[in-house]
């Protein structure tokens, strides 16, 4: 039970940002490997050891994998400024380094599955595209924009089609996995999990690397909702990440989501985390809302476990302030509830 303290790449081996975090209580780490790299995960993992040994605090390490979600390769500049009626290339390849209207695709299944007419969705579904032309020679999609955009290098996409209910699990996620130093890392946590049968096909595969880490369901869109008692069987710790699920569906639904999910918790054998834009007031005005705070506090006293907080937070201000902050929400408002397994 705790608030989780996403790490980017510097704050991971800041070692007196780091040792001050854990003077205070800090003791969950999420490292996210959409953009950190295994052996950079490892090396900060590693740090984080080495400034706990002498404090005797028992550390929760979690590396977040994709899941099934995947992302885009890296744009040819720094931004792709698009308006309405923009026509893009979609293409194979990690790169493409001279053409700035040319949006690089990793995996070559992505040009086997889709339609014309299905829409490509960025960014969380927050920018759309729509199919209008596809070659299977070339493996070129030409679409048109529906939004008003900035898109930037490895933002992540989904797709909306008739007949798929998912996209597998790309073989990155493997690679990850297969390179994590689990003597240092207890917890994976599986971006869009689906089911319990993706969970259990995780464990058995880290079975066979000797790995045995905790895994953390995290619930963005409505089928991990749907099998939220079957996922919960098989997970060590659960995650509600509104900012994902809430892209998913009408913005409106959100609040009856989480409320039937906070309904559930004594239910629940797994640890109750929400994640997914927590004091998100930090980006623009330095501070969390008085209405973020106070959300915040009804959720502790609902009977979450812990709260995650999304690298943007963490390293938007001092980080050792956000975590007070949010520490000190749960130790105020906190309930213990009977029977709830308290440390996944």
């Amino acid at each position: 039970m705790g608030i989780v303290s996403t790490l980017n790449d510097k704050l991971a081996v800041d070692e007196d940002i780091l040792k001050q975090l854990l003077l205070r209580g800090n003791y969950q780490f999420r490292f996210n490997a959409s953009y950190m790299p295994v052996d950079g995960i490892n090396r900060a993992a590693e740090i984080i050891h080495k400034l706990a040994l002498p404090l005797n605090i028992k550390l929760q390490l979690i590396v977040d994998i994709p899941g099934i979600k995947r992302r885009i390769g890296k744009l040819a500049g720094e931004w792709m400024i698009i308006n309405p009626q923009t026509v893009v290339n979609f293409e194979l390849g990690k790169d493409k380094t001279n053409n700035r209207r040319v949006i690089p695709i990793p995996e070559a299944d992505f040009f086997e599955i889709l339609e014309i007419g299905n829409k490509f969705l960025l960014k969380d579904g927050k920018i759309k595209f729509l199919i209008k032309s596809i070659d299977f020679n070339t493996k070129v999609i030409k679409a048109q924009s529906l939004s008003e955009a900035r898109i930037k290098s490895f933002f992540g996409y989904s797709l909306y089609l008739k007949n798929l209910d998912s996209l597998g699990f790309p073989e990155r996620n493997w690679k990850i996995l297969s390179g994590l130093n689990y003597d240092l890392i207890t917890h994976v946590a599986v971006s869009y999990t689906e089911s319990a049968e993706m969970l259990h096909s995780i464990r058995e595969r880290l079975l066979e690397y000797n790995a045995k880490p905790k895994l953390i369901a995290k619930i963005e869109e409505k089928s991990g909702f749907d099998h939220i008692m079957e996922i919960d069987f098989e997970a060590d710790v659960l995650w509600f990440c509104r900012g994902d699920f809430g892209n998913n569906l009408p913005l409106l639904q959100l609040y009856q989501y989480e409320k039937k999910l906070l309904k559930k918790i004594p239910q629940y054998t797994s640890p109750f985390y929400i994640a997914g834009e927590n004091f998100m007031g930090i980006l623009h005005d330095g501070v969390p809302s008085r209405a973020e705070i106070s959300h915040a506090g009804f959720l502790f006293e609902h009977g979450i476990n812990g709260m995650v907080l999304s690298d943007e937070i963490t390293n938007s201000k001092n980080p050792v302030d956000v975590f007070l902050l949010a520490d000190k929400l749960k130790k105020k408002y906190s309930k213990f509830l009977p029977g709830q397994v308290m440390d996944g």
